[in-house]
């Protein structure tokens, strides 16, 4: 199969019922995404390849459902896109646990040949962190110390700062992050914070 398909008869076709063009995009398409994906994101093969598979099924969603009827892009840029956002989805959930290591805040991830563009850029956010943690009140960085450092629960760090609960610990702990980040933002290449 040619890297140029027909778009509107690849739509008309599985609007039809006939699914073979699916299974045509997936068999041409599916080690180009894999690679891209790895190369592209913080994700390992498995991950890549069930995100290419839901890139399938959204876009046989889509069609079946009339919400996409003619692409103005090629079809590879219109599952890439589906699969960029997916992959941006999975990086978010899997970097909701921020610790407090500068190693955990920064995306150390290195794409070969920006590896050492990278490492620049990695040892300029450390610094960054670095400066701004000392800019924190010592309560606000108690609470990172304790979570972060010593693994303490919620409990444990609003009876040892004298919180009232661990829900308000969970949100001055909350405020914080937020804080750090406000205050790192505008200095670093590539902050990442959920």
């Amino acid at each position: 199969m040619s890297h140029i398909f027909d778009t509107l008869n690849i739509i008309e076709k599985i609007k039809s019922g006939d699914n073979q063009p699916l299974y045509d995009l997936y068999n041409e398409f599916r080690d180009d995404f894999i690679r891209w994906a790895l190369n592209t994101f913080p994700c390992n093969e498995e991950e890549a390849k069930d995100v290419f598979q839901e890139c399938i099924i959204r876009f046989y969603r889509n069609i079946t459902n009339n919400s996409l009827q003619y692409l103005t892009c090629d079809i590879k840029t219109y599952l890439w896109a589906i699969g960029k956002y997916q992959l941006l989805n999975l990086t978010k959930i899997k970097q909701r646990t921020v610790t407090y290591s500068t190693d955990k805040l920064i995306n150390t991830t290195e794409a070969a040949e920006d590896s050492m563009s990278n490492k620049e850029e990695e040892n300029h956010n450390k610094e960054m962190v670095r400066q701004h943690l000392s800019l924190l009140d010592e309560k606000s960085r108690r609470i990172l110390e304790l979570y972060y450092l010593e693994g303490k629960d919620m409990k444990t760090i609003a009876e040892e700062i004298g919180y009232k609960n661990a829900d308000v610990a969970k949100k001055k702990k909350y405020e914080v992050m937020k804080k750090l980040a406000s205050l790192v933002k505008d200095k670093l290449r590539m902050f990442i914070f959920v």
